[in-house]
């Protein structure tokens, strides 16, 4: 049986260089050529009958997501050639609700082949992805303070992240069915390794009228598990690594291929639906649901002796914010992905297609639109190119490529190649 190495996935879109939200494999979905596309969508049969990807062999996947601002816009050039951090400009662009977004992936091994009218495959994965939502009002209350707000309440129940680090063990299953209609399916065992992430039950700001204090209502929650590790004291090892976090969870793809005629097909994946339950090393912290009130400073005492002033106004700080500590287990959904595609094809080597993303985060969707077009080469070469709107900015141009020589086959796909140039 002929062995096709499967050699690399780099999905970059390098950081600050360039604006955007949250999107996963929006070049490689509709990229069959690849064999790996069964991880996004599990419905695809891939053209290869058999093939494995092993350590520093196998794919790798990067992701930089920031829609508030670029890199561009926090630095600005003085007349001095001079570089300072400009807020004002950073709070102009921001959105009344942004979201920073990392991920990671690296494939230890993968293998699949295919068996009459199936296809099954596999794969260990470590994963780590961020998510950070906050509202722009949050940042620019930071920077300016409560001046604008007299008589105001700030809402920030919206306000939420989670850094997730966990081992990912996933078989999948796709079968078509008959000439029109094609399933996939991938369960997903989940290894927690570490995590940090909030609960927000509620977190206003209101600045009183009359005397400027703030009055606050926060039911806060800050989760962790198997954080200890990386202290000083107890250290990080080689072994933790190779044992895992032992936080167990479990996640399901699920994805449908409809071919309506030799022209149009439409497809349709959900990824990523569970979640992990962290009992390990966990820390919890908590601010009560009650009412708040801090008074601010006295600017008389802090012209005279600030160094007493500040420390005071620590200490006012915590006596007012007062947080409980648990070790109360607790469990994270994963970020879910969904994907809605229509497909034409134009002749047996091209098509075009048209693709619906969103990621639920916290109840929230972070949502993008993708234009593609794809063309197979020859047997050997398969070539895809996309345009992408994602918040409401449409400079997103993506490029794929896949080509393989003999046992080996390389590929690279980014969903912004503006941003990798």
């Amino acid at each position: 049986m002929r062995i096709k190495h499967y050699a690399l996935l780099f999905i970059l879109q390098l950081m600050y260089l360039s604006k955007a939200n949250a999107q996963t494999e929006l070049t490689m979905y509709n990229m069959s050529g690849i064999a790996q596309v069964n991880q996004v969508n599990s419905s695809t049969l891939p053209k290869a009958s058999f093939y494995i990807g092993l350590p520093v062999l196998s794919s790798i996947h990067l992701l930089y997501g920031n829609n508030a601002f670029s890199y561009r816009e926090l630095h600005t050039l003085s007349n001095d050639d001079s570089v300072f951090i400009d807020f004002n400009n950073v709070i102009n662009k921001m959105k009344s609700l942004n979201c920073l977004t990392m991920q990671f992936k690296t494939d230890f091994i993968s293998f699949g082949f295919r068996s009459g009218r199936n296809y099954f495959n596999a794969n260990i994965s470590d994963r780590i992805h961020l998510y950070f939502r906050y509202p722009g009002s949050l940042f620019q209350f930071l920077v300016e303070g409560n001046g604008k707000y007299i008589g105001q309440t700030l809402d920030f129940k919206k306000l939420g992240f989670d850094l997730t680090h966990f081992r990912e063990y996933a078989f999948g299953f796709s079968r078509s069915i008959n000439d029109k209609l094609t399933i996939g399916l991938r369960l997903k065992l989940l290894d927690g390794m570490e995590n940090i992430s909030s609960v927000n039950n509620g977190l206003t700001f209101t600045t009183d009228a009359i005397d400027y204090g703030l009055h606050s209502t926060t039911g806060f929650t800050i989760n962790t598990s198997s954080l200890s590790k990386w202290s000083n004291n107890v250290g990080y090892h080689i072994d933790d690594f190779i044992s895992g976090g032992q936080n167990h969870g479990f996640a399901g793809d699920i994805s449908v291929l409809y071919k309506y005629n030799s022209k149009w097909e439409f497809n349709t994946s959900i990824n990523d639906i569970g979640s992990i339950f962290w009992n390990k090393d966990v820390r919890n912290y908590s601010t009560n649901a009650n009412n708040y009130y801090f008074g601010g400073v006295d600017l008389k005492h802090f012209i005279s002796d600030s160094t007493n002033t500040i420390q005071n106004v620590i200490d006012s700080l915590k006596n007012t914010f007062v947080s409980a500590e648990s070790v109360n287990a607790y469990k994270t959904n994963l970020p879910t992905q969904i994907y809605l595609s229509s497909r034409y094809n134009l002749n047996g080597k091209s098509s075009v297609s048209a693709l619906l993303h969103g990621t639920i985060f916290q109840k929230g969707v972070l949502p993008s639109f993708t234009l593609g077009y794809q063309l197979a080469l020859g047997k050997n070469v398969d070539f895809s190119t996309s345009w992408s709107i994602i918040n409401n900015r449409a400079d997103h141009l993506g490029l794929g490529i896949s080509a393989k020589t003999g046992p080996l086959q390389l590929y690279l796909v980014t969903d912004n190649i503006l941003g990798v140039i």
